[in-house]
C-alpha cells in the first residue's frame, strides 16, 4: 500500500477515501482493522468518528509486526467483530458490512483458497462483503522507505528485478460473490485509481443496502384472529 501509482501513495489515498466515506455515513458504527501479514483490531465498533480518524492518521505500515498481505485473517477479524459479543443489540433492521480496502494481492501460498473460504464464512453469518481496490492495473514497484518516510529504493527479487504490486481485481470479485451468492451480479468491488472518488458510490450502495434491511424488518405479517370476535358474535346471535 506504499506504492505510489496513486498519489501521494495508495495508503494515503485509501485513508482519504475512508475518511470521506465516514462523513457520508450518518449514525453508523465503524471498526478499524489494519492488516499486513497479520490483522488486528485497532478500534472496536464505535459511533465516534473522531476516534476512528485519529487511528487512521496514526496508521504506519512500517510498524506492522509482520509484512505481507493476509486477506483471510483480515476478513475473519472483521467477522469476529460483526458477529461476536462485540456486536451487541438487536441485529434486525440494520445491515452488517465488511469493507476490504486493499490492492487485492494475497500473499498466501494456496492461490487464494483460504481467503475465499473466509469470504464464504462471512456470507454464512449474514455479513455483506464489499471491496475497494486501490491502485492502477499496470501496478508499481514496491518502494522501500527510510525510517523518516523518505524514498530509499524498491524491493527486488533474487534476480535483482523490482517487485511490482498489481491489482488483483479477479480475486476481489470472487470474494464478494462468495460472500453474497444470492446476488452475484451486484457491484461490490469499487476501483480507485486516483482519477475519481469512490466514497460517494460506496455510500450510495450502502444506503440502498440499509434501506432494504429496514424494509425487511418492518414488513407486516397479518395473522387471522377473527375467531376471537366470532365466538361472542355467535353467542349474541343465539341470545
Amino acid at each position: 500500500m506504499q506504492a505510489r501509482d496513486v498519489q501521494p501513495s495508495r495508503l494515503t489515498a485509501a485513508r482519504n477515501q475512508l475518511s470521506r466515506l465516514m462523513t457520508l455515513l450518518k449514525g453508523d458504527r465503524v471498526a478499524l482493522v489494519p492488516f499486513a501479514g497479520v490483522a488486528f483490531t485497532q478500534s472496536p465498533l464505535t459511533a465516534d468518528q473522531g476516534a476512528i480518524r485519529l487511528y487512521l492518521d496514526s496508521l504506519d505500515p512500517q510498524q506492522m509486526p509482520v509484512g505481507g498481505t493476509n486477506l483471510s485473517m483480515a476478513i475473519r477479524e472483521g467477522i469476529r467483530l460483526l458477529s461476536g459479543e462485540e456486536d451487541r443489540g438487536e441485529q434486525k433492521g440494520r445491515s452488517r458490512v465488511l469493507i476490504l480496502i486493499t490492492d487485492g494481492e494475497d500473499a498466501g501460498s494456496d492461490e487464494g483458497e483460504s481467503v475465499k473460504e473466509a469470504a464464504r464464512e462471512a456470507g454464512e453469518k449474514g455479513i455483506q462483503l464489499y471491496a475497494v481496490a486501490v491502485g492502477t492495473r499496470l501496478g508499481e514497484p514496491i518502494p522501500v522507505l527510510n525510517e523518516d518516510g523518505t524514498h530509499k529504493g524498491y524491493q527486488k527479487d533474487s534476480r535483482g528485478k523490482a517487485i511490482y504490486s498489481r491489482l488483483n481485481m479477479t480475486l476481489l470479485e470472487e470474494l464478494t460473490r462468495a460472500a453474497n451468492p444470492a446476488d452475484p451480479d451486484a457491484q461490490r468491488v469499487f476501483h480507485f485509481d486516483g482519477t475519481q472518488p469512490v466514497a460517494e458510490l460506496l455510500a450510495t450502495s450502502l444506503e440502498r443496502l440499509q434501506k432494504a434491511a429496514l424494509e425487511t424488518a418492518i414488513r407486516q405479517e397479518y395473522g387471522e384472529k377473527y375467531q376471537y370476535l366470532l365466538a361472542p358474535a355467535i353467542l349474541l346471535l343465539l341470545l
